[in-house]
């Protein structure tokens, strides 16, 4: 089902969704129970998530080879990509998995999980962690590691105008410059050490604001004014 919910909107609404009830889990002292635990849609729905009213308890349904790293013959049904590794970026992993196989799971289970009900069935949590875990192996691939991912954690998506802007200034402008050696050097010392940052801004909305306002905004800014001395496209692209 591609619609409102889909693309990287539909990832990121789940994530947070995911976020949201570890918290609360945590606040509440069950902290053995974070992270959530992940289902695998090929399992049987294990009895400490009964619900009632489903159609089956055992949808036994595959996950397909191209949400996979390692791949398959099987492209996806929107792309054709056959392995996650070949998603672009997060909209397009996003729009794939909406459009069939996640879809299915919840027509399959059927009650509360087929209908705008569906965080009422408790296995929706575990489904949706094994999705967003999908979603977590494609940003270690090469093509997710092209992320911003302190700069996506402080605005919440990568579709957020100064999360766009920085990914056009870093392509097209540092990248196509003659800094683009040592820069990329420093691209890679960043991807090492900015995912657990980003995971613990996700964790910590006071540690996310003091991020967001004291680093990457004013990063943000210096970058902006850069870019419109160098290229004022580059301002307007990421704004449209």
């Amino acid at each position: 089902m591609i619609g409102p919910g889909s693309g990287e909107h539909f990832l990121d609404f789940h994530r947070n969704f995911i976020k949201n009830l570890e918290n609360a889990l945590i606040n509440r002292g069950k902290n053995q129970y974070v992270p959530l635990p992940k289902w695998n849609p090929a399992d049987p729905i294990p009895a400490e998530f009964s619900h009632p009213g489903r159609s089956t308890n055992n949808p036994g349904i595959s996950p397909p080879s191209w949400i996979t790293l390692a791949g398959g013959s099987i492209g996806d049904p929107v792309f054709g990509y056959t392995s996650l590794g070949q998603f672009k970026s997060s909209d397009e992993l996003g729009r794939a998995l909406g459009s069939d196989f996640h879809g299915l799971v919840h027509m399959t289970i059927g009650g509360d999980m087929n209908s705008f009900r569906s965080p009422q069935d408790p296995i929706f949590y575990p489904w949706h962690a094994f999705l967003d875990d999908l979603w977590s192996d494609w940003q270690n691939s090469p093509n997710g590691k092209s992320r911003c991912f302190i700069a996506t954690a402080a605005y919440g998506s990568d579709l957020e105008p100064p999360v766009r802007f920085l990914r056009n200034f870093r392509d097209n402008v540092v990248l196509q410059s003659r800094f683009q050696k040592p820069f990329n050097t420093i691209l890679n010392v960043y991807y090492s050490f900015s995912p657990p940052i980003a995971d613990a801004m996700y964790h910590n909305n006071a540690f996310k604001h003091i991020m967001k306002y004291s680093i990457v905004l004013p990063f943000v800014v210096l970058a902006r004014t850069v870019a419109f001395l160098i290229n004022p496209f580059i301002v307007r692209k990421s704004r449209s």
